[in-house]
């Protein structure tokens, strides 16, 4: 019975079944199972240094210090030392980044001389009001504590939105995207 309905539900939905007796076909050798470009070793070793030390300095980006004043509660002046150490942290994570940046490998094309520009054209954006701020501790008002480390924290990452992107970079070339792979910081 339960046969019968399955072979009628089968018909009433238009659909066949198709019996195969024998062995499966083999695959035909000649036909490429890929469309995808071969990329050659060669071709990601030239890209391989600039992309690992790129993963690598945005790797040290993600190693920014939680901010020293819970959101829970309001700053005190005993958390003016914390702060400023706080915004120390973020004026060196900048400079090492601002470094990491400049001293690449050579970018293997334009585009990704394109992301070094970006990226380092936005740490130096950040990197004077931060070293500013930092000055400014000893005299700012206990009250501003808050703004100051949510500033901070946002200034961290300034171009992280910007084209291009190291993920639309990896979109846009295969060669990239394996040597990205292989890249022992990415």
């Amino acid at each position: 019975m339960r046969v019968l309905f399955v072979v009628l539900l089968l018909a009433v939905t238009g659909c066949t079944v198709v019996s195969r007796s024998g062995p499966e076909p083999e695959p035909n050798a000649s036909v490429p199972t890929s469309t995808e470009p071969s990329i050659s070793a060669q071709e990601v070793a030239v890209y391989a240094p600039w992309v690992d030390a790129v993963c690598g300095a945005y790797t040290r980006w993600t190693q920014v210090p939680p901010p020293p004043v819970p959101p829970v509660r309001d700053a005190v002046e005993e958390d003016r030392a914390a702060v400023s150490a706080y915004l120390t942290a973020h004026v060196d994570l900048l400079t090492e980044l601002l470094g990491m940046f400049q001293n690449l490998p050579p970018a293997p094309t334009t585009r990704t001389q394109e992301l070094v520009d970006k990226e380092v054209g936005g740490i130096n954006e950040a990197l004077t009001p931060m070293r500013d701020l930092a000055g400014l501790m000893e005299f700012m008002p206990v009250d501003s504590f808050d703004d100051v480390t949510q500033l901070a924290s946002a200034t961290v990452r300034p171009n992280q939105y910007r084209e291009p992107t190291l993920e639309t970079l990896l979109d846009e070339d295969l060669v990239l995207a394996q040597a990205h792979d292989e890249a022992p910081n990415c």
